[in-house]
């Protein structure tokens, strides 16, 4: 629904992912291609891992990515985060070099969770995102939200998040 009009929303994706857990360890794989009706496709790989060591995670991030205008996009990114007791500090830095010109940006994340129950945690976290001059990327999406008005080339937005997340996963 969200397709312009002129696609007749005649798209297609296919993905495909896997994970490795074992023990600290956790590795995660995925590949995306999407097919769109107009002529613009798009694909990526993903490769993510973290590993946990006391109260301590550290994670790792590459994405390999093409996109509409047929740039070659890749990302990496760090992150950790420290537990105490039932409370979670976290830090994430993301950087993206994109083949168009002058089109990189990096990200920086910081934030804090607190577990009221297995299942329920109240958080809050603050973003920021440095474009370069032909680069508009935003530091929110994925379910916080991505319309923040005025995002031009060389903007620096920011973003302060604050929610309470269920999870509703049973194990069964």
């Amino acid at each position: 629904a969200n397709s312009p009009a002129a696609d007749s929303n005649d798209d297609q994706a296919y993905s495909l992912g896997a994970v490795y857990r074992e023990g600290p360890l956790y590795i995660g794989l995925g590949y995306e291609a999407r097919d769109f009706a107009n002529g613009t496709d798009n694909k990526a790989t993903r490769l993510g891992a973290y590993y946990d060591m006391d109260a301590f995670r550290f994670t790792g991030l590459y994405q390999a990515a093409t996109d509409a205008a047929d740039n070659d996009l890749n990302t990496f990114g760090l992150g950790v985060r420290y537990t105490m007791g039932k409370t979670q500090l976290k830090a994430q830095y993301y950087w993206t070099d994109n083949d168009g010109t002058d089109a990189d940006a990096t990200m920086l994340a910081l934030g804090v969770q607190y577990n009221l129950t297995r299942q329920t945690s109240l958080y809050a976290a603050y973003a920021m995102t440095d474009n370069d001059d032909n680069a508009t990327y935003r530091p929110a999406g994925g379910g916080r939200g991505d319309n923040i008005p005025g995002v031009v080339g060389g903007s620096s937005p920011s973003i302060i998040s604050f929610g309470v997340m269920h999870n509703f996963r049973f194990d069964l």
